[in-house]
């Protein structure tokens, strides 16, 4: 399987993936499904992708392979399928975390929008990938909802100079809208899309991973799995513990996909 040790890592299904063009978006056969997993590969699953959206589990995976292919330990990745399409020179430096609009309504085409502040990274929530709907209410009445979360606010404009006053959105602290015009026009309707710069270094990582219960179900009492355990508890470089972390749950869910256990 092309990329099998990514695939594994993120297990979720080939054939709803987004398109190539996505942010850091590999390919993943469309005839795999997601696993289910037992509580050992749950748990590890939880804090290595659990349930980021595809951006942020997209940038882990950007990180995860980065590390597994640092090391001469590379060779367990490769030895499952050495077809992978990743080793590349794709950074995210460069990557331009800008916001979008998309007018929903023929009305809503004649306005413009601009943006002030922005989207507030956070490592605690797994989330880089933000779109909110606007709907005009009326000539000064605006709901912004949150699609991911549903929740929403009303908020009564006033429009000055062509330009409204601010508008905030939903969830965020510093992050608003404003909209051209006099007034809303009647039944206009906006999807704004919003990607935040990804946090969360690799030492911030480690000390996530230290907090999942180990067992001898993750770490069994053969090899591979010895070496990845040694690895892990042992190492004294960073890369190399991590290694052996994603090496065991990558050979773990390879272990379900095969044989169910």
């Amino acid at each position: 399987m092309i990329n099998e040790a990514r695939t594994l890592l993120l297990n979720r299904d080939g054939n709803a993936r987004p398109p190539a063009t996505y942010f850091l978006e590999e390919y993943v056969d469309p005839d795999y499904r997601a696993l289910t997993l037992p509580l050992c590969l749950k748990s590890s699953y939880s804090a290595l992708i659990g349930t980021a959206d595809d951006a942020y589990a997209n940038f882990r995976l950007w990180q995860y392979m980065k590390i597994l292919h640092s090391t001469e330990f590379a060779a367990y990745v490769l030895a499952l399928d050495p077809r992978v399409t990743y080793l590349h020179d794709r950074s995210i430096v460069s990557t331009t975390f800008t916001t979008t609009y998309e007018p929903l309504t023929p009305s809503a085409a004649g306005a413009e929008l601009f943006f002030a502040g922005s989207v507030t990274p956070s490592a605690g929530a797994p989330k880089l990938s933000h779109t909110w709907l606007l709907e005009a209410g009326g000539a000064l009445l605006l709901r912004v909802t949150d699609v991911a979360t549903g929740k929403f606010a009303d908020e009564v404009l006033t429009f000055t100079s062509g330009l409204s006053s601010l508008v905030p959105l939903v969830g965020e602290d510093n992050f608003f809208l404003r909209i051209t015009g006099t007034s809303l026009p009647a039944g206009a309707k906006w999807l704004v899309n919003a990607f935040s710069a990804p946090v969360g270094d690799l030492s911030e990582l480690e000390s996530r991973l230290k907090q999942v219960p180990i067992t001898e179900a993750f770490f069994p009492q053969r090899e591979p799995f010895l070496t990845f355990k040694k690895l892990w508890n042992s190492h004294p470089f960073l890369q190399y513990r991590l290694s052996g972390f994603l090496l065991a749950h990558i050979y773990g869910v390879e272990g379900v996909r095969l044989n169910g256990q």
